[in-house]
């Protein structure tokens, strides 16, 4: 099945549906401009608003803004990834315990070359099978 083919806007180049920018709202599913074209356009965009002062500052003011009227929602995300990051273990490959920090597992003598990691456990069930599978070995 031979793909269908579209002309773009800009350029005016006949290029198939995979190579346009994809658009749910349009009668193909893509708009009439190619991915080359956006993306030049992208470009010229981002090269005149990197330099624009004005632009920086009111952007620099509109995350500002943002910040203080979600001030209790970012504060919340970052407590329950601190909570999250409190509760993880690290299996120990090569002494088969589980530590709360690895890196300071790791810097021990007796792990400087030989120390890896099984991986992180978060959940109360992963850790509990790991202890089980430790105590049988």
């Amino acid at each position: 099945m031979e793909e269908i083919k579209i002309v773009c806007r800009k350029c005016k180049a006949e290029k198939g549906v995979s190579e346009m920018k994809k658009d749910p709202r349009c009668k193909n599913g893509v708009q009439r401009v190619c991915h080359d074209c956006e993306n030049i356009k992208k470009n010229n965009r981002y090269a005149t608003k990197k330099n624009d002062e004005e632009w920086i500052a009111k952007e620099k003011d509109r995350h500002k803004k943002y910040r203080d009227d979600h001030k209790d929602e970012i504060n919340e995300k970052k407590r329950n990834e601190r909570k999250e990051k409190e509760n993880e273990f690290f299996a120990c490959e090569v002494c088969k315990i589980l530590v709360k920090n690895f890196k300071i597992h790791e810097k021990s003598e007796y792990h400087q070359r030989t120390a890896t990691i099984v991986g992180k456990m978060t959940k109360r069930s992963t850790i509990l099978k790991f202890i089980n599978l430790e105590s049988k070995n």
